[in-house]
């Protein structure tokens, strides 16, 4: 049974069902494996098509191995999903959406406030980068997590995780200048 609140998907390869999940440790080694910026490049070159076999083969594998499966890449690489190439593509697409939208209902704004690739998935307007700096701090060193629990948790654990340790609810936004100054204004002292 997948659990959608962590990012999992389910897949049928060769007959079989798989759990599927992209950890922040693959997420990273894909960007470095793609030669991309940052994760969210890989997701708009899927969007825009650009999407070799390989790349579908290379992010399936990925999120076997997230799942706790000890798949190689030329092991998934033989594997045939339903639909063939186009099923391959639907997997990429609804592993993408998982880890990088929020839960209910596929809406975006999920962990960073990133969209992904596929259908139905809400885009943010400015495309910034995977905050891979703010994530390791906040991690390693304000949740102490050690470097291996990190690596093996995902983007929406991590959010949660920095929700309940500091009570910070999805949505909310610093305090603006502007904010502050009608505070003051309100309430001199």
């Amino acid at each position: 049974m997948v659990n959608r609140h962590r990012g999992e998907i389910e897949a049928v390869l060769d007959g079989k069902s798989y759990r599927l999940c992209l950890m922040l440790g693959a997420l990273a080694e894909l960007e470095h494996a793609f030669g991309e910026d940052d994760m969210l490049a890989v997701a708009e070159r899927f969007e825009a098509g650009r999407i070799a076999a390989r790349d579908a083969i290379r992010m399936i594998g990925a999120g076997l191995r997230g799942a706790g499966y000890e798949i190689d890449d030329n092991v998934v690489a033989a594997m045939r999903a339903q639909g063939s190439a186009a099923g391959f593509v639907d997997i990429v697409a609804r592993l993408l959406a998982a880890t990088f939208t929020a839960a209910q209902g596929g809406e975006g704004g999920g962990p960073c406030g990133t969209g992904a690739g596929g259908p139905g998935v809400t885009q943010r307007k400015k495309r910034e980068p995977f905050p891979w700096d703010e994530a390791m701090e906040a991690g390693l060193g304000t949740l102490r997590l050690a470097p291996s629990v990190l690596w093996g948790t995902t983007p929406r654990e991590l959010e949660a995780a920095l929700r309940g340790a500091f009570g910070v609810t999805r949505g909310t936004r610093p305090l603006s200048s502007a904010d502050l100054a009608a505070l003051m204004a309100a309430y001199p002292d």
